[in-house]
């Protein structure tokens, strides 16, 4: 569909006249709205993808490998222009941007920890355990490692959040989702909204329990929070210094540790 923008405003450019000064505004406010569309629909659909691979009777589940690769794949056949932020330019050196997102990332989690923490324990006991978001992960991995056995979990663990999530996330929802965004809105508005389909498709993982059990809505508030909270982060480095190596590499510290987590649920 852009393509095809792009090709009648040049011919309707060249009937024109040849008036070139018409094909620039033309060719690129339509192409720029076509690309955030079509962008955000692929991130529904991604999103949609997620969820569906995490329902119980999905034969993978909860591991979302459908999603994963359409991640990768979209991520490097869709390119947003590189003409995004002309008028910019980076403003960090990459070796500091790490650091001051590893500053402000430690800040979020101890943060996000008291006041959850503070949260839960205001809750009454019946709602307690609908709220504790490491009793529902735990039970999620508990039931999978029945499923597909504690090893073959450990195993797609690893791969998921250890090696391929610092790649494809980043790849997606701040290359892809964020960077096409950005051509259009501001930075809060892509922001927010790059951050919002990633806390959603964490959140939506913990559909995992259903039939069998209600969907946890306080923990998966929590889980949405926790995500978008470094959807927001990653951005707002990958803003400052327009390299996705500096989001990529927090990201890897923030999820190095899941597999060691997951250990102690089924283990411990």
């Amino acid at each position: 569909m852009a393509v095809w923008v792009d090709l009648t405003a040049v011919v309707a450019g060249r009937m024109m006249n040849g008036n070139p000064s018409l094909v620039p505004s033309a060719r690129s406010g339509a192409r720029l709205t076509a690309s955030t569309s079509v962008i955000i629909a692929m991130a529904i659909g991604i999103t949609l993808v997620g969820a569906l691979e995490s329902l119980s009777w999905w034969p993978f589940a909860p591991f979302l490998w459908v999603h994963s690769v359409l991640c990768i794949v979209l991520a490097l056949a869709v390119r947003p222009s590189p003409n995004a932020w002309p008028h910019q330019q980076p403003l960090w050196k990459p070796k500091r941007a790490f650091f001051i997102g590893l500053a402000v990332g430690v800040s979020c989690i101890v943060g996000f920890i008291a006041i959850y923490y503070a949260i839960f324990q205001g809750l009454n006991i019946a709602s307690a355990s609908d709220a504790n978001l490491w009793h529902v992960m735990r039970n999620i991995f508990q039931e999978s490692a029945l499923r597909h056995g504690k090893i073959m979990t450990l195993i797609c663990a690893f791969l998921l959040l250890g090696v391929w999530a610092p790649i494809g996330e980043e790849l997606f929802y701040r290359r892809l989702l964020y960077n096409g965004l950005r051509q259009r809105w501001t930075f809060g508005l892509s922001a927010a909204c790059s951050a919002s389909f990633f806390g959603i498709r964490h959140a939506l993982q913990l559909l995992f329990i259903m039939p069998e059990h209600s969907y946890p809505w306080w923990a998966g508030v929590a889980y949405f929070i926790w995500a978008g909270m470094f959807g927001l982060l990653f951005s707002w480095l990958y803003e400052k210094t327009r390299h996705l190596a500096v989001p990529a590499a927090l990201h890897a510290l923030n999820v190095l540790w899941s597999p060691i987590v997951i250990y102690v649920m089924l283990y411990k």
